[in-house]
């Protein structure tokens, strides 16, 4: 599994797949943190402060923000509600779209984009 989380804007990514999740249930674990990128095996946690990244090696400590990825995951999946195609091609709805990555890196390496369907 493939895991990225970004503090600043609520999203979790799980394998490719964006969500926005209420991150404030669990800022505890936050503190200072900007990033968390887990790539299957090893990852890093990014911070906002100068610290340097932190490799991690496990992701036990992040497997309830997972589970509220995955509760909510089933959510829109049950209620049809996610689209995967590109946003410019829809007129007159209101779409919230989130790169699996944020800033540069995702311009640079083209990411894909998920258009979800804006409650």
């Amino acid at each position: 599994m493939q895991l990225t989380i970004l503090v600043p804007d609520n999203v979790v990514v799980v394998d490719q797949r964006p969500l926005q999740i209420d991150l404030a249930p669990f800022y505890p674990l936050f503190e200072g943190l900007h990033a968390v990128l887990w790539n299957g095996a090893t990852g890093h946690e990014e911070f906002t402060n100068l610290m340097p990244n932190v490799t991690i090696t496990d992701i036990d400590k992040y497997q309830p923000i997972v589970a509220a990825w995955t509760e909510e995951a089933n959510k829109i999946d049950a209620a049809g509600q996610l689209v995967h195609r590109s946003p410019h091609r829809v007129r007159g709805t209101r779409w919230r779209v989130c790169a699996h990555l944020a800033g540069r890196r995702a311009r640079r390496s083209g990411a894909r984009t998920w258009a979800v369907r804006h409650r």
